[in-house]
């Protein structure tokens, strides 16, 4: 009777090796976040209000989150990333879409371009600097 399961077995594991059943055909994994490419693309048609929405999509959708927590304004992201050239970008964005005596001039994203490269590129690091003690004394 054993030696009838293990023929069986057998020839169903040929029959699925044949037919391509038995391995499924992993997918090449790209890691790639469709925000950042949309970002890049919103940079580089000079869509202020759009690249400004998509910055917290981006971050929280990429390998640059330290923690698990979600990153939910632009506050915590200017904080989160600690990069002048990111900050000062997010500050022209907002003055451009937000300031009261804005001038009607197009912005231009390649300031935020260049800043959201690089820190794409180099990534994030925590910053340890940031030493809290609970018995302060």
């Amino acid at each position: 009777m054993w030696l009838l399961t293990l023929l069986a077995w057998a020839l169903h594991i040929v029959i699925l090796k044949r037919t391509g059943i038995a391995k499924p055909k992993q997918k090449a994994n790209k890691n790639i976040n469709n925000h950042y490419l949309a970002l890049m693309a919103a940079c580089k048609q000079n869509n202020a209000e759009q690249s400004l929405n998509l910055i917290l999509p981006w971050l929280n959708n990429s390998t640059l989150r330290l923690t698990n927590k979600e990153i939910s304004t632009l506050s915590e992201a200017i904080l989160h990333i600690d990069n002048e050239a990111f900050t000062k970008a997010i500050n022209e964005v907002q003055q451009h879409l937000y300031a009261k005596n804005a001038d009607n001039s197009p912005w231009s994203g390649v300031d935020l371009l260049k800043a959201i490269q690089a820190v794409n590129a180099s990534g994030v690091t925590k910053n340890n600097s940031l030493n809290v003690t609970l018995n302060p004394s």
